[in-house]
């Protein structure tokens, strides 16, 4: 005896629905999310400006915290370094 092959429902949302509701889900819950990200640029501020703090998730704005810290690349490469400056901040 041949088992009756098994067909998917074509018109069956619930796959459709369930994707979307992690998307939602996902999206805003608080933590860091799974994807990897960079952000560059010459932001003219110091170490020590508010919201280079809350990028690095040393500060508050507003009692709001920065859920998904960053990492200071130069600090990371040059920890020491006490050279440098931006242009509003020798």
């Amino acid at each position: 005896m041949v088992p009756k092959a098994r067909h998917a429902r074509a018109a069956d949302p619930q796959p459709t629905i369930r994707a979307r509701r992690r998307s939602q889900s996902s999206a805003s819950a608080p933590g860091p999310r799974a994807d990897p990200f960079a952000v560059t640029g010459d932001f003219n501020a110091a170490e020590g400006n508010l919201a280079i703090r809350f990028l690095k998730g040393d500060a508050k704005i507003d009692g709001n915290t920065n859920e998904v810290p960053m990492r200071d690349t130069f600090r990371v490469m040059h920890p020491d370094a006490d050279n440098f400056g931006t242009a509003h901040e020798p």
